[in-house]
């Protein structure tokens, strides 16, 4: 296993063992989302487990991924989802938002559902790029994020292809899309103008 994978493998089996969680962890309404809250707690928890093996960093607001790891072998990104009533599958970020500058060595998807009572997460985190299963169209393109076990046909064939679309144009990212979209939907397509600036 590599460090961060170490890292991730234990989270889940706090963020599991967390039973009769309060209120304020397990609401989901917006920007009030208690896996959001939850997460770094428990990872804060986690650095004595692995004393001086990494760093982590929160971002709040809007902003992809949610939060960053470094550890000795390379950064990395944590984008963080829940649902409730133990669903796996939900839509993702918007395609440019998921996109990120920053040049993690991976961005990994940490997803917690939340199960019937409402009391505690089974949770389950999967390299980002590995779990889009689609892209929906809803008011901008969205990645759709599907965390079953079954095998799914990613949008993207490996991490460096996801990565790869970090370095292209605004221009490119949308030639991406719209290939996409034309291969795989018989919908309506999702047109823009060519003033790029509109598509953000």
């Amino acid at each position: 296993f590599m460090l961060i994978e170490e890292i991730l493998n234990e989270l889940v089996n706090r963020i599991e063992s967390r039973d009769n969680l309060e209120h304020v962890y397990t609401v989901s309404n917006g920007t009030n989302n208690g896996f959001e809250k939850l997460v770094p707690e428990i990872l804060d928890q986690i650095s004595n487990v692995f004393p001086n093996e990494f760093e982590c960093q929160v971002f709040y607001g809007h902003h992809f991924p949610d939060l960053e790891i470094k550890t000795s072998e390379g950064l990395y990104g944590v984008e963080l989802k829940s649902r409730k009533k133990e669903e796996w599958t939900t839509n993702g970020n918007s395609v440019f938002e998921s996109i990120s500058d920053e040049n993690y060595d991976e961005i990994y998807l940490l997803f917690g559902s939340l199960n019937k009572e409402g009391k505690r997460y089974s949770a389950r985190y999967k390299p980002y790029w590995q779990v889009t299963s689609g892209i929906a169209v809803t008011h901008s393109p969205r990645f759709k994020i599907d965390m079953r076990d079954t095998e799914i046909e990613s949008v993207f064939q490996s991490s460096e292809e996801y990565k790869g679309l970090r370095d292209k144009s605004d221009e490119e990212k949308i030639q991406f899309l719209q290939t996409y979209l034309k291969k795989n939907t018989d919908k309506s397509k999702w047109y823009i103008p060519q003033e790029t600036e509109s598509v953000k």
